[in-house]
């Protein structure tokens, strides 16, 4: 009788076991919330219109309503930078470029965003954004040259000089002229000759920086008879330019010395005179017809 009690007992907690393992093994189903779908992006052709059309204030504002319902779309962040930067804007036409390439634009936004910050007056941002754009895009030859002068602003010469050098074919005047004075500041005069000339070369008519560049070099190399012709020039395309250049002693120094029996001839005393005087006595001389001898007749005269 009680082995039978024993054996009921066991049955009944095996029943169970298989009870309890029956229920865990069923599936257990779990609802997932449906999420909404995402907004459509706007729209930007009014805005790029605005833009086209010389209304750059109205695009800014039309934009800043996309930005403020998609604060983290590039493409918006990208137009919006532009629009301010058509706007003068530039400061935060930069930001909101910097902003666009954290959302995930493309890096050659980079360029257009070291322009804004050189705008801006931030060289050293410009300089960055340059790097960075240069690093993806080497052979870019423009980016190449307006990273040079924006090292030679922040006063990195070797680097600009370096930078000048991957794109010299497409260099201005202004970039030959800044060329010439680096090389200038570090005493490589050859070099520095060059550059002044190649940038008189490529400007359009005669201004007297380029000119008053070589005058410095001809000064620094003792060359009297070139810089003598320097003077004069540039003070007959441009009276008065030689003296606010810091050369002025030094090149009426030159004439005096040179010069001294042309200006004692007419009476005058160069020592007292400033180097547009001395220049301008000499041009003077030099442009002034010869004078001839008057004919006189020997034969008698007739009667009319």
């Amino acid at each position: 009788m009680r082995f039978g009690k024993i054996c009921l007992r066991i049955m009944t907690l095996g029943s169970i076991s298989l009870a309890l393992l029956a229920c865990s093994e069923e599936p257990v189903t779990t609802t997932t919330p449906s999420t909404p779908p995402s907004k459509p992006l706007p729209d930007l052709s009014d805005a790029l219109e605005k833009r086209v059309t010389g209304k750059p204030e109205e695009a800014v504002e039309l934009l800043r309503r996309h930005n403020k319902d998609f604060p983290d779309s590039p493409e918006i962040l990208t137009h919006l930078g532009r629009a301010l930067f058509d706007s003068e804007q530039f400061a935060e036409s930069a930001f909101r470029f910097d902003q666009a390439l954290s959302a995930g634009a493309r890096k050659e936004l980079l360029k257009e965003a070291a322009l804004a910050y050189l705008k801006a007056g931030d060289a050293g941002s410009a300089e960055s954004r340059y790097s960075g754009y240069l690093e993806q895009n080497p052979d870019d030859k423009e980016a190449r040259l307006a990273y040079g002068r924006v090292l030679a602003k922040t006063g990195k010469h070797t680097e600009a000089l370096n930078s000048f050098g991957m794109a010299t074919e497409h260099a201005t005047h202004e970039d030959c002229l800044i060329m010439a004075e680096l090389f200038f500041q570090k005493n490589l005069l050859v070099q520095a000759e060059h550059w002044y000339r190649e940038s008189a070369r490529k400007e359009d008519g005669i201004t007297p920086r380029p000119l008053l560049g070589l005058l410095r070099v001809k000064l620094a190399t003792g060359d009297e008879s070139s810089a003598e012709a320097l003077v004069l020039a540039i003070e007959k395309s441009n009276p008065g330019t030689i003296e606010g250049s810091g050369l002025s002693g030094e090149a009426a120094e030159l004439l005096r010395k040179r010069r001294g029996s042309d200006y004692s001839e007419r009476g005058l005393s160069p020592g007292e005179m400033t180097i547009s005087e001395l220049a301008s006595a000499l041009l003077s001389v030099a442009s002034s017809p010869a004078t001839e001898e008057p004919v006189v007749s020997r034969a008698p005269k007739t009667s009319p």
